[in-house]
């Protein structure tokens, strides 16, 4: 039997996880003795949800306690790793390497307590930008990561899953397989419906923010139908990367700009300011994860930059946030959550089939418009900075 624990910050995520989960198992159970689209049957896999003591000592030394067996069990462990001047909604500093400490310690631990196998599931993961050496006397960040991990989980450590690697190429920094969940079918979906009007009348493009992101610009635009324009960046040393010049017509068109992350929102701003510039009427951006990092030069704060940039921002909830978090950015943000991506890929490592074929359903199902995008889209509604409800879910 399964067995699935999270990090203390990924709670949320985990949970809506376990609910995805127990919703597809009410649904096989209806469906019994019925074959999926690859011809097998699909079977009940009952998990339960394991209990975790994380806190810290006095010292900042993080305590760990396992308060569930998992002996002989499979484990499905989730991690989530801060980001953000105020990821939480607290204004607190945000240390992320005390989440990857206690990810190592809470990998160790399992690997202490006799369990057959733990599959680790990051959506985000660190340090992944640092995947070679820019110069002389530097090391390699996301090797490094890899194999601390490695190492704390040992031989019963399985394989890892995470969401939109920053470069694929860090799939060959560990021998353990890496299952890579994208939330691109949500992005299709989300746009299908949202613009659905503005596609027809072939008002739409696709906007990659720089060349390196060309491809994945142009796989969003082939499925909604639409063109495809590109933001030559250029970066001067020491200073915060420039749109110089765009490639494509935006003329009277609605941009949207895909990435697969949002640090301090420079790229983006500098990229719709462009957009707008050469006529676009509209600008929306979309990207896996929203890191919405302080900038370090004039110290504001990426939301705010986001905002006032007049910017339609689409993310996921790789990165945990609390709900009074998306209610305070409810006039600029919308966020989907890949909690069912998640749950389906610990069904396929629980029962033992193969992960792609229910993964690329997915895609076929959002470019069919066959799923409602309310059902990914977490709720929102206007909260004054108190927390008051003042409204209802606006959309943008």
């Amino acid at each position: 039997m399964g067995v699935i624990l999270h990090s203390r910050h990924s709670r949320t995520f985990s949970e809506r996880v376990v609910e995805r989960y127990e919703k597809f198992q009410r649904l096989i159970k209806e469906k019994e003795g019925k074959v999926n689209g690859s011809g097998s049957i699909l079977q009940e896999k009952s998990i339960t949800s394991g209990e975790l003591e994380v806190a810290n000592f006095s010292s900042g030394e993080i305590s760990i306690q396992l308060k569930s067996c998992v002996r002989r069990h499979n484990v499905h462990l989730f991690s989530q790793f801060r980001q953000g001047s105020r990821g939480n909604n607290d204004n607190q500093y945000i240390n992320i390497h005390e989440d990857i400490a206690e990810l190592g310690l809470l990998l160790d631990t399992l690997k202490r307590s006799r369990v057959d196998s733990v599959s680790l599931y990051m959506p985000f993961m660190p340090y992944l930008r640092q995947d070679k050496k820019a110069g002389d006397r530097e090391p390699i960040s996301a090797k490094n990561l890899f194999s601390r991990l490695e190492v704390s989980g040992g031989r019963v450590l399985k394989g890892f899953a995470t969401s939109d690697m920053h470069n694929n190429a860090c799939e060959g920094f560990t021998d353990l397989p890496v299952d890579k969940i994208a939330a691109f079918p949500l992005f299709v979906l989300y746009y299908k419906v949202k613009l659905e009007e503005e596609l027809k009348e072939k008002k739409v493009v696709v906007v990659s923010p720089d060349a390196g992101g060309t491809t994945r610009a142009e796989k969003l635009a082939n499925c909604l139908g639409a063109d495809v324009a590109v933001i030559y960046k250029k970066r001067e040393k020491g200073k915060e990367a420039v749109s110089k010049a765009l490639l494509g017509d935006v003329d009277g068109k609605i941009a949207i700009m895909i990435d697969d992350m949002i640090c301090t929102g420079g790229s983006i701003v500098n990229g719709a300011k462009l957009l707008e510039d050469n006529g676009a009427t509209q600008v929306y951006a979309c990207a896996t994860h929203g890191l919405f990092n302080i900038d370090a030069n004039s110290k504001i704060l990426t939301e705010e930059k986001l905002y006032r940039s007049g910017l339609r921002v689409l993310i996921t909830d790789s990165i945990p946030r609390s709900q009074v978090y998306y209610d305070s950015c409810y006039k600029w943000l919308r966020v989907v959550s890949l909690a069912k991506y998640y749950a389906d890929l610990v069904y396929c490592n629980e029962a033992g089939i193969s992960a792609k074929k229910i993964l690329d359903m997915h895609l076929e199902r959002a470019i069919k418009e066959q799923t409602d995008i309310n059902d990914y889209l977490i709720p929102q509604q206007k909260r004054a900075i108190s927390g008051e409800v003042i409204g209802d879910i606006v959309e943008v």
